[in-house]
């Protein structure tokens, strides 16, 4: 390859590099069957639904859900507090368990060794994002030269001027650059403002999704990142 189109490949984190989604389902699954055994006798699909609602409500971000549940729920103050606490060290319990998809050491390995920087971009609370990013060790550096989250730089998602803030810190040019992230919204379309190259992979909560303004390239798991490059790199040294 005697030129290379491409230098760095940015990453999001949740649904792309680790199966941010289902282990929340599970999270909260466990959750609210721990609040079940201390005796709340209502229908766990109540339950359920009434977190959710407030979940959709408040954001994910927001550190009470439960406390607004129970007051929702109209649990008294007393019983709400046992239950809350029972109900945030089984959902962070489950969290424990966190792991990156199975494919992702090996394909930042082999991205390492090709020689392109990775960065880690994503969404949230600056310190959930950090747990997450070292309870995964992608904090060494053999796995990541950075980390960009949108809290950091006052952002409130991923949006053009959050990856053109990116862009110059890191000396990039957008065609140099790949996205690989699950959401067409925070991911792609603001990245394709900037002209970085785009890749959707299938493996969040939006995965049968289709879109007529889609990425770049679609792939149904983060290892075909590979693919993706070396179909950019050909195109390029036609």
């Amino acid at each position: 390859m005697a030129d290379k189109n491409l230098e760095a490949v940015l990453c999001d984190l949740d649904d792309t590099l680790i199966p941010t989604s289902k282990i929340s389902d599970a999270a909260i699954a466990a959750a609210i069957d721990t609040i079940m055994l201390k005796g709340l006798d209502m229908p766990r699909e109540h339950i359920y639904s009434t977190y959710m609602q407030i979940r959709k409500e408040l954001g994910s971000r927001y550190k009470q859900h439960f406390n607004v549940v129970f007051e929702r729920l109209g649990v008294p103050k007393i019983k709400a507090h046992e239950l809350i606490s029972a109900a945030r060290m089984n959902y962070h319990l489950a969290t424990m368990a966190l792991m990156p998809f199975h494919d992702v050491y090996g394909t930042l390995h082999d991205l390492n060794e090709m020689k392109y920087a990775r960065y880690i971009v994503t969404d949230g609370n600056s310190l959930d994002q950090w747990d997450k990013i070292n309870k995964c060790k992608f904090d060494d550096q053999k796995f990541f030269q950075g980390v960009f989250i949108t809290e950091d730089y006052q952002f409130q998602t991923k949006c053009p001027e959050f990856y053109k803030m990116i862009l110059e810190k890191t000396g990039l040019e957008g065609k140099r650059c790949l996205v690989v992230g699950d959401k067409i919204d925070s991911d792609i379309r603001p990245a394709r403002e900037c002209g970085i190259h785009t890749a959707r992979v299938l493996t969040g909560r939006f995965n049968e999704e289709k879109y007529e303004d889609d990425a770049d390239y679609v792939i149904p798991r983060f290892s075909d990142v590979l693919k993706v490059i070396l179909e950019i790199e050909k195109a390029y040294n036609k």
